[in-house]
């Protein structure tokens, strides 16, 4: 039995990767479950039931193990010895540290023994920051965090996005035991046989920009700096497409600086996002959000993680053009710093449109290597292959803020 867990509510990297790789094993026959949050907004269980992918929810409202009570903790324990007692063998799929967290701390209970493997994913450059927000023993809780990487590490139970994924994980002078370890598995995108690309396109007056994004602190300074690029550049039209918390400064920044030549029409739903993206002339973008735009040839400009100082500061750079860019940075999945390589927005642009032709091929050509298939195969052979199980790790403690607004929200409902 193959277990993916993923308890975010939200739609982002992860919870696609999870999907999708729940696709990949229902087209094969496989026998899996996709655990998801308890909460009739989650994302990834409406998508899931469009699918009618075998879908089970997380029995608590809390969506930590670490956070519940020893009464929620027994009961969340039995009813994954109830859901799994027909199974001896569980294959585990986990994309954050929370859900990791709840795998060893609720799986290793099991008074049944069964053998279970587990394969952890790093998909965010700051997964070992879990659970350290806010606290004064943060140093403390991420090389705690460290630690437990580096044991799964050493039981081959670790998948990296790319490079940057190690160097973000480990603690300074780790090496890494598992050769595989460097078989990068990236994030995945459904695929068409082949990529049609249109007629070649006539240089137009007006560059056509689509960005997608997660209004988060570590990505909505990236957008307001597009943003205020094409209202200095009378060739861009920006056509902007997102959610999130932020989604207030987007808005107020609009009031401040209106422009006809920006479009902002908020959340939609994947499902639709051709119609939005097809007669964009290049795209912006971080994340999975590349691969939405590249997938229909679109050349897409890689934008990094950026720091709420970017909200105002206009030093902000781009990591590159998806197809080029190096060091692990295809994802733009890393906090820029001025001591980073990057190039202006314009600059970019320019290249781009400088061989237009070349960079669509390039982009069309790039983006099989991130096909479904492709990567669900990786991730169903590192699975068969661990020999990471849910024992022996050490769990950090909440600290007393997550604690105090758990308690909060219960006693909200």
């Amino acid at each position: 039995m193959y277990v993916v867990i993923n308890l975010n509510t939200y739609i982002g990297g992860g919870e696609t990767l999870a999907l999708r790789f729940c696709e990949f094993l229902d087209q094969r026959n496989e026998e899996y479950v996709l655990i998801v949050a308890n909460h009739p907004q989650c994302w990834l269980r409406q998508a899931a039931a469009s699918m009618k992918l075998n879908c089970v929810s997380w029995p608590s409202d809390c969506t930590s193990a670490l956070l519940q009570n020893q009464k929620e903790r027994d009961e969340t324990v039995l009813f994954f010895e109830k859901l799994f007692q027909n199974n001896s063998e569980l294959r585990i799929f986990t994309i954050c540290m929370q859900d990791f967290y709840n795998v060893a701390n609720v799986f290793s209970r099991f008074t049944i023994q069964k053998n279970i493997k587990i394969v952890h994913g790093i998909y965010h450059p700051e997964d070992t920051s879990y659970f350290s927000s806010f606290r004064i023993s943060a140093k403390k809780i991420i090389k705690l965090n460290q630690q437990n990487m580096e044991k799964i590490e050493s039981r081959n139970g670790l998948i990296f996005v790319n490079e940057n994924a190690i160097r973000t994980t480990f603690s300074d002078g780790y090496q890494l035991s598992s050769a595989s370890s460097r078989e990068y598995v990236p994030l995945p995108i459904k695929l068409r046989s082949r990529i049609v690309l249109d007629k070649t396109i006539k240089r137009e007056s007006v560059t056509r920009i689509v960005m997608i994004s997660r209004f988060t602190d570590f990505k909505i300074g990236a957008v307001l700096n597009v943003m205020a690029s094409v209202r200095e550049s009378p060739e861009y039209e920006l056509s902007l497409i997102g959610f999130g918390t932020y989604k207030f400064l987007i808005k107020i920044w609009l009031q401040l600086f209106p422009s006809d030549r920006i479009t902002f029409h908020g959340k939609i739903d994947p499902s639709n996002l051709k119609a939005y993206i097809k007669d964009a002339t290049i795209g912006v973008a971080q994340g999975t959000a590349i691969l939405e735009i590249a997938k229909f040839g679109i050349p897409v400009i890689v934008a990094p993680y950026s720091s709420l100082k970017h909200v105002i500061s206009r030093r902000y750079k781009f990591a590159g053009i998806f197809g080029e860019t190096e060091g692990g940075h295809e994802f733009g999945d890393y906090r820029y710093s001025g001591s980073c390589d990057g190039k202006s927005l314009r600059y970019l642009v320019n290249k781009v449109l400088g061989n237009y032709e070349y960079y669509r091929t390039l982009t069309s050509t790039h983006i099989q290597s991130f096909d479904n298939t492709l990567v669900g195969e990786k991730i169903l052979n590192r699975l068969d292959d661990s020999a990471c199980n849910p024992n022996d790790f050490i769990f950090p403690e909440p600290g007393i803020l997550r604690k105090m607004r758990y308690l909060i929200s219960k006693i909200g409902a």
